[in-house]
């Protein structure tokens, strides 16, 4: 999709699906980039600059009400009074939208969409200002995607919390190796995102150090029930970032359970991410029709749907519903608005297919 889309030569941004999952990289002949999903929390970067020594709190006080702001705002003072070099924001950003697109390519399966146009500005975030070269990181993807695939399919595509087991790590390989400090740095709540910027690492090496660990018996993955406490603590920290990947992974280990999903939802809600927040709706009315509950189905399609018009996993959700509990007024509604958008594609074979439908589940609707 990348290589197509950067020898068409015109820009546009490429929306991915993988389950609740999803992101978007704006494509063009300048590189790509990350849009979503919003990785980089600017609190967790400037701590970590604290941390590392590259920044002071006299530093930071210095910079007034951006200090008692935070976030974005004070990154962006700290860069303007030339208290903190762009070069080292930037060489963290660019490690982090790397790691992430690489990431994107284990995906094994999901969905896509390609909308060809200029770059939507008010979509970019702190890792959106990085543009990524795209030849160097197909390249790498490349010569890696095989290492970073194997170990997704070991912790899945989602881990991010490990836990000690108090067994010891084996000793470093080479200088690459970085079991110990990783091994050190696990506490029981720091997530992989927050240890890489701790140690000043790629998250892929964060990563790499836990899977190796885990092989050694030193670590395991967070159960279940761990990643459900820590989620429930994060959000109630407003740390939303972590919570939506500790349930993206809690999600992952209990693929039937409803509870991640729901969690999910409030997440992206909170974030104001309506996109994720959508994704997450679908995948929960979809797990409860998957187990015969389609009233509470119903319920959670049509929640998503007031917040949208066209929406086609969730309409095609919603008549399944619709059909399953015998509301023929839900039917019809999620029946029409395909319709139309199939109109609006200028799709009319599939419109006019949709239409029939209406007439045949109900022949007085005039509207069909």
């Amino acid at each position: 999709l990348l290589q197509t889309g950067l020898a068409g030569g015109a820009g546009g941004h490429l929306h991915l699906s993988c389950g609740a999952q999803r992101a978007v990289l704006y494509v063009s002949d300048e590189g790509l980039r990350l849009l979503e999903p919003d990785v980089l929390d600017p609190n967790d970067v400037l701590r970590a600059f604290i941390d590392t020594g590259v920044l002071d709190e006299a530093t930071i006080q210095a910079q007034g009400r951006a200090a008692q702001q935070g976030g974005l705002e004070l990154l962006d003072a700290l860069l303007l009074a030339d208290a903190l070099k762009e070069a080292d924001l930037f060489e963290i950003l660019a490690s982090v939208a790397e790691d992430t697109i690489l990431d994107l390519l284990t995906w094994e399966h999901g969905t896509f969409r390609f909308d060809e146009g200029m770059l939507d500005n008010s979509r970019i975030g702190l890792v959106g200002r990085i543009v990524v070269d795209s030849g160097g990181v197909l390249l790498r993807a490349a010569q890696r995607v095989d290492e970073r695939s194997a170990i997704a399919r070991d912790l899945g595509l989602h881990a991010t919390l490990f836990m000690q087991t108090g067994q010891p790590a084996p000793e470093p390989e080479d200088e690459e190796d970085y079991s110990l400090p990783v091994l050190a740095a696990l506490d029981g709540v720091a997530v992989v995102d927050e240890i890489a910027l701790q140690l000043g690492l790629g998250r892929f090496d964060v990563l790499k150090a836990s899977h190796a660990l885990m092989q050694s018996g030193a670590t395991r993955k967070a159960t279940p029930e761990e990643l459900a406490h820590q989620a429930e603590q994060r959000l109630g920290l407003g740390q939303l970032r972590a919570a939506r990947m500790l349930c993206l992974q809690w999600n992952e280990g209990e693929p039937t359970e409803p509870a991640p999903l729901q969690m999910l939802i409030e997440v992206a809600a909170r974030r104001g991410n309506l996109g994720e927040e959508l994704a997450a709706g679908s995948a929960l009315g979809t797990l409860l029709l998957q187990q015969q509950r389609p009233a509470e189905a119903l319920q959670i399609f049509q929640q998503a749907l007031s917040k949208t018009r066209f929406h086609e996993d969730l309409l095609q959700g919603l008549r399944l519903a619709a059909q399953a509990t015998g509301d023929n007024g839900a039917f019809t509604d999620a029946t029409t608005r395909l319709a139309e958008s199939a109109l609006e594609a200028g799709d009319g074979h599939r419109a006019a297919h949709l239409a029939d439908e209406l007439v045949r589940s109900d022949p007085d609707n005039v509207r069909g």
